[in-house]
C-alpha cells in the first residue's frame, strides 16, 4: 500500500485513506486525457532500474510515493512529491538519488493539505509534469488546477484526515524566464506566456 507524508511529527494518519499504487495510477489515467489531448508519455513504476525512455516515474518508498519526470537522453529526472520530502530532507535526497543514479532536481509542489493524501498529490504531480513535457517548460514549481485537486480527492478519498496547515491555493505560478506572476487556477495563460515569453532564449 502507499503511504502517507507525516507532515508534523506526531500526527497520527488516517489508514483508511491509504490508496494503492494501482488506484493512484488508474486516477492519473483518467484525468491525463485533457491534457495534451492526443498525446502521452508512459508511466512506469520504479523497478530497480530507470526505462530507456522518456516516462513518468512512480517511485514508492517509505510508505510515501515521489513521482519523477525522466529525460532518458540527458538521464535527468525533475523529482517532486507531496510534502516536499525530497527537497527538504537530505536523507531522502541521497536516497532517492543512490535508487535511480542520474541527476535528480527537485521539483515544488506545496497543496498537499492532508497528511495522509501523497496519493492524490501523486496524480496532481504526474499531471503537471505531462504538461510540462509537452509543453517544453520547468517544472520547477508545480501547481495543479482547482478543478483537478477537488476532484482527485473526492475520487480517492472518504475519509477524514488530519490537515497538514497549507493553504493549497495561496501558490502563485511564476515564469522562470522574467518572473511574472498568475493567479492561481491560471495554467494554460502561465503555460502560453513561457513559451512565448521575450526573455526566453
Amino acid at each position: 500500500m502507499l503511504g502517507y507524508y507525516g507532515y508534523t511529527g506526531g500526527l497520527e494518519p488516517n489508514r483508511r485513506n491509504w490508496v494503492t499504487l494501482d488506484q493512484v495510477i488508474e486516477c492519473y489515467w483518467i484525468y491525463e486525457k485533457r491534457i495534451s489531448k492526443g498525446k502521452e508519455i508512459p508511466i512506469e513504476v520504479w523497478a530497480e532500474a530507470l526505462p530507456d525512455h522518456d516516462s513518468i516515474i512512480m517511485i514508492p518508498l517509505l510508505f510515501h510515493l515521489y513521482v519523477g519526470l525522466y529525460y532518458h537522453k540527458d538521464r535527468i529526472a525533475y523529482i517532486a512529491d507531496g510534502g516536499n520530502r525530497f527537497k527538504n530532507r537530505i536523507d531522502m535526497t541521497i536516497n532517492l538519488k543512490d535508487m535511480l543514479k542520474v541527476s535528480l532536481i527537485g521539483c515544488h509542489f506545496d497543496q498537499q493539505n492532508y497528511i495522509d493524501h501523497c496519493g492524490s498529490s501523486g496524480v496532481m504531480i504526474a499531471l503537471e509534469f505531462k504538461k510540462a513535457y509537452f509543453s517544453a517548460t520547468i517544472p520547477l514549481r508545480l501547481i495543479s488546477a482547482r478543478y483537478y485537486q477537488q476532484r482527485i480527492r473526492k475520487s480517492l478519498y472518504k475519509d477524514l484526515s488530519v490537515s497538514s496547515g497549507n493553504d493549497i491555493n495561496s501558490y502563485k505560478l511564476a515564469c522562470i524566464y522574467c518572473q511574472r506572476k498568475f493567479k492561481p487556477g491560471r495554467n494554460r495563460s502561465f503555460t502560453r506566456h513561457v513559451l512565448t515569453c521575450p526573455q526566453r532564449q
